[in-house]
């Protein structure tokens, strides 16, 4: 009976990736197409391990839904990102703390590009490429850097200051832009996000 379930969620999720295709995409850095879907997730917090699928959805030119389920099944968080803030919709009570919630929030809003919606910027060139730095706070910093044979983002920076909180990557499948998979590391604790598109 669970597999069942769990196997009708497998077939809802992929229904509504197939919808959100044929979405037009909103503006940013990359393609959100390529950014918008079901992903194998994986967080690690110093010797905590979670392990599930994300589900990610794009409600409007700035604001996406988060679902997040554990891998056996049940919902673990349910959240909607802004660009300067986030809205709960249910978190599983042991992620459900402010800290938390507000570090996946910096989190998935670097790695899906809400937090840098409507912010000011500045681009630098160099021999390998450009990067470019949004500031969404007043000492933070995120800075995308791209590559100059693709012309895309494939890796960057959180900046606090003048220390590096977090830093991020994206792969993309040979030859396209579609992201095949992201990770987040941060520096000062051991937390790592790791996303691969199903």
């Amino acid at each position: 009976m669970r597999c069942l379930k769990f196997i009708n969620c497998l077939i809802i999720l992929f229904i509504t990736i197939n919808s959100l295709h044929a979405q037009s995409g909103m503006t940013g850095l990359f393609n959100p197409v390529d950014s918008v879907g079901l992903y194998q997730m994986n967080i690690d917090v110093e010797t905590f391990h979670f392990s599930g699928l994300l589900l990610v959805k794009r409600l409007n030119d700035s604001t996406i839904r988060l679902v997040m389920n554990s891998e056996m099944g049940p919902k673990l968080l349910d959240m909607e990102l802004y660009p300067s803030r986030y809205k709960l919709h249910y978190a599983f009570p042991k992620v459900n703390h402010k800290r938390f919630l507000k570090t996946l929030y910096d989190d998935f809003g670097t790695l899906f590009q809400v937090r840098i919606r409507n912010k000011n910027l500045s681009v630098e060139h160099s021999q390998n490429g450009y990067s470019t730095t949004y500031s969404p706070g007043k000492k933070t910093q995120i800075i995308y850097t791209a590559d100059s044979l693709s012309n895309l983002f494939t890796s960057g920076r959180v900046m606090e200051g003048t220390s590096v909180s977090s830093k991020f990557l994206y792969v993309f499948e040979e030859g396209t832009s579609n992201i095949s998979f992201m990770k987040l590391e941060h520096l000062p604790f051991t937390m790592i996000i790791s996303l691969t598109r199903l």
